[in-house]
């Protein structure tokens, strides 16, 4: 089976406070609003481990410089670079004239890849990915999980649009538009809005927050 998408933390933020109250202690919640709940930790969680992946590459960067070879060009060119030994092979085959530029690629790899295990570089990236791969069972634990309340079925909803939405513009799109519709019609007719929305709440109102 192919891994759910990511849902957009930003989504799951902006119509859960809108639609949804998660007040309450952990343990009278459903299972559905643990779960949503517990989705929004680890997008956090996501959130900085990748902001923590672009700093140290940023620093790394900073101090090396990209591990890559200028190559000879004909005069008047632009200048050509390698960053692989397939691109030195393509553009000067594999005799001599080859061979310092893919000697000197390698030193620079070595380089700059035993400065990003001191930096803690893959150390960040295993943790990214072990939180991704928590974040996408947490969602289908979320998406499958018996509801007990209509709250939970909007809970699920939203992640489905926050899965459908990864940018702005998708909420105006197949199937974020039509997702958006469905949701603000349940909160509609079961009166699910929040106290952040409740005031003047109305079909038209209800509609126009969630639907771009």
């Amino acid at each position: 089976m192919s891994p759910l998408p990511t849902p957009a933390r930003r989504v799951l933020a902006e119509l859960a406070a809108l639609y949804l109250t998660e007040a309450g202690p952990t343990h009278t919640a459903s299972p559905v609003q643990r779960a949503f709940s517990r989705l929004l930790t680890l997008l956090d969680a996501q959130a900085g481990a990748l902001a923590e992946i672009d700093r140290i590459e940023a620093d790394l960067i900073s101090r090396f410089g990209y591990p890559r070879m200028s190559l000879p060009v004909r005069p008047g060119s632009p200048p050509t670079y390698a960053a692989d030994p397939s691109t030195i092979r393509r553009l000067l085959g594999t005799g001599p004239e080859a061979r310092r530029p893919t000697a000197g690629l390698r030193r620079r790899q070595s380089r700059f890849m035993r400065a990003a295990e001191a930096a803690g570089l893959p150390g960040a990236h295993t943790r990214e990915r072990a939180l991704a791969v928590e974040i996408a069972d947490l969602t289908a634990t979320l998406l499958l999980a018996p509801v007990v309340e209509p709250a939970d079925l909007a809970r699920k909803l939203i992640t489905l649009i926050a899965m459908a939405e990864p940018g702005p513009a998708d909420a105006a799109a197949f199937p974020g538009r039509y997702l958006r519709t469905l949701l603000a019609d349940f909160i509609q007719l079961h009166g699910l809005a929040s106290a952040n929305s409740r005031s003047g709440a109305n079909a038209k109102n209800v509609r126009s927050r969630i639907v771009r």
